[in-house]
């Protein structure tokens, strides 16, 4: 839900075949997709809602291995 004038720390990690979404630091939900897209587009969805996006940024993950 969004809160008027509140501001609200958003992280989406796609590594591989998992994928994270975190608010405020707070896991909110965590999958597996078997057969994940390697390549393409996304966007936001702002329907009905009057929200700021403000310092978005992309990182490339840096493998562990």
């Amino acid at each position: 839900m969004n809160v008027p004038n509140k501001t609200v720390k958003i992280q989406v990690i796609a590594d591989g075949e998992r994928v994270q979404f975190l608010r405020d630091g707070e896991l909110i939900f965590d999958f597996t997709d078997k057969e994940p897209f390697r390549e393409g587009w996304f966007g936001f969805r702002t329907t009905r809602s009057h929200i700021k996006i403000d310092n978005f940024r992309v990182y490339r993950l840096v493998s562990r291995s």
